[in-house]
């Protein structure tokens, strides 16, 4: 997820987010590879991870 938030690829996001709450991941683990992208990946990866954020928000986990 974090490989896939800094290269910017929308639905490898989306699909990575997903099986990891499916498998069992919290919102703050998922909040940590957010912030991992973004160390990594500077400002662009900084703006695809309101992607990730907005789909948090849409399953009401934030």
């Amino acid at each position: 997820m974090t490989a896939a938030t800094v290269h910017g690829c929308k639905a490898c996001i989306l699909y990575q987010a997903d099986e990891a709450l499916r498998l069992g991941a919290t919102v703050n683990e998922i909040l940590e590879c957010v912030g991992v992208a973004v160390s990594l990946g500077g400002t662009m990866a900084e703006g695809e991870s309101s992607r990730l954020i907005k789909f948090l928000e849409e399953k009401g986990l934030i």
